[in-house]
């Protein structure tokens, strides 16, 4: 591509379906950095917003800490779609 094409590329970009991301993460608590990147995949409305959908996988030793990430909203959702 000549370097004058940079219009063309990035147009040609916008409506692909968005890439798909795995997380793993230890030691994840309440969800603090998971709940975010499941927020990123409800975007699929804007696909220019996001890019990537995630799908999260969260271990912590503390069973508390895990009922509570699984009582929140935007985990609830994800695990419906599969996420």
């Amino acid at each position: 591509a000549k370097a004058n094409n940079d219009n063309e590329i990035s147009k040609s970009s916008v409506g692909q379906s968005p890439s798909r991301r795995v997380l793993v993460e230890l030691g994840c608590g309440v969800g603090n950095a998971l709940l975010p990147l499941l927020e990123e995949g409800k975007e699929k409305n804007e696909p220019e917003k996001s890019s990537t959908i995630w799908t999260v996988y969260g271990l912590d030793l503390s069973s508390v800490a895990i009922s509570l990430l699984k009582q929140d909203g935007r985990f609830q959702a994800a695990s419906k779609e599969g996420r």
